[in-house]
């Protein structure tokens, strides 16, 4: 009897519904991997941003424990309201010998004195991350990375300055960088009244209880602040037996005169806070969390 063979061809290729089930199997996956990878991405810009705020709160601390132990100060200098000339200033701010703070030279934006330089600009100038003239002039100098946040929505552009007030009259100084975060002026802040020592500490370290509590700096969506005063100012109304924190900054409570905006969006929710003994913290932008981050201690 003859034998048939009967020899079956081998498939090639995939049918239709392999297809579908092989490309619906990698669209699952891209979609579990996709928001994982973003995560990481962003995780890695926080913990960059806290990077140069931790470098940036060592250098601020280093400057201060070279210069009698003294941080730069921050948003409005306030002198008192005869003071028509600012030739003196260094005097008149108790720090005649240049000890204390860090100061600019003369400039069309301040006609008649030198001026304090901003927090930022006096780090940059400590650690020698400035060029020698930058500061000879009013300028836009180009960003220092060390001051700007990797995570940051746009580049960098906005100024940090330091007011001046005298009586009615208010003066701007652009002797500042620009940046992408906000000082605390309850410690760095000035007034040359002593009735207000509570509430500007005048940058003295040691006018402060717990310094792994009271902030030095954080994270500010800097195009949404006024006039390029990047900082969080208790109110000078305060008692002395008040606190602030930076829940009051978030909630824009009376104990507050002038309050940075929260870049809510720039961490996936939360902020980068840098603290006067030098930590740098993650906190979640809500009222609860930043309640334990202190602008002004209760004395």
């Amino acid at each position: 009897m003859e034998h048939i063979k009967v020899i079956m061809g081998r498939r090639s290729g995939f049918t239709l519904i392999e297809l579908l089930v092989v490309s619906g199997i990698i669209a699952i996956m891209i979609g579990i991997l996709l928001p994982v990878l973003s995560r990481v991405r962003q995780s890695a810009r926080t913990t960059a941003c806290a990077n140069h705020q931790r470098q940036m709160a060592m250098g601020a601390l280093s400057r201060a424990a070279t210069n009698g132990g003294y941080l730069p100060l921050s948003g409005w200098v306030t002198l008192p309201p005869n003071a028509s000339s600012f030739d003196s200033l260094p005097a008149l701010l108790n720090d005649p010998k240049h000890i204390r703070y860090a100061y600019g030279p003369p400039s069309s934006f301040f006609p008649g004195g030198t001026a304090p330089l901003p927090p930022h600009a006096a780090i940059g100038e400590h650690l020698e991350l400035l060029s020698s003239g930058l500061f000879e002039v009013p300028v836009n100098p180009e960003p220092v990375e060390l001051f700007s946040c990797p995570d940051a929505d746009t580049p960098t552009t906005i100024l940090e300055m330091i007011g001046l007030r005298s009586g009615e009259s208010d003066y701007i100084h652009q002797l500042g960088l620009p940046t992408d975060y906000a000082w605390n002026s309850g410690l760095t802040g000035f007034h040359h009244d002593r009735a207000y020592n509570h509430a500007r500490r005048r940058g003295a370290l040691s006018q402060m209880a717990d310094s792994s509590r009271m902030v030095l700096f954080g994270d500010t969506d800097s195009f949404k602040s006024d006039a390029g005063l990047l900082h969080w100012a208790p109110s000078l109304a305060l008692r002395a037996d008040e606190s602030v924190t930076l829940a009051d900054a978030f909630d824009r409570s009376a104990k507050m005169e002038e309050s940075a905006y929260f870049a809510s969006m720039r961490h996936g929710g939360v902020m980068n806070v840098a603290f006067a003994d030098g930590h740098v913290t993650a906190m979640s932008i809500d009222s609860e969390t930043l309640a334990d981050a202190l602008l002004l201690d209760a004395r």
